[in-house]
């Protein structure tokens, strides 16, 4: 269900959002809570690399390297994420 949350970023201001529905996937090895469009976006996202390296030899190790890098693109930002709490 979506909700309302008030987030607060480090400079301490509110900001009023709905929340989406989330999804739990693994991706390169690692475990990540995202909301449901930008699970969408990332499969399209994989779904075109896959068409686009369907005639490649190595497509599986080249899909696990880009796995792996977008897990730790997506590991560096958690770090800076902000904290959120349901009112």
């Amino acid at each position: 269900m979506d909700g309302i949350v008030q987030c607060r970023k480090l400079n301490n201001q509110p900001k009023i959002k709905v929340m989406n529905k989330t999804v739990n996937i693994n991706l390169g090895g690692m475990f990540f809570h995202i909301d449901e469009d930008a699970y969408q976006k990332l499969t399209r996202y994989f779904d075109a690399i896959k068409r686009s390296l369907s005639k490649s030899s190595g497509q599986e190790e080249i899909i696990k390297d880009i796995e792996m890098r977008v897990s730790e693109l997506l590991t560096e930002k958690q770090k800076n994420r902000k904290t959120c709490s349901y009112t």
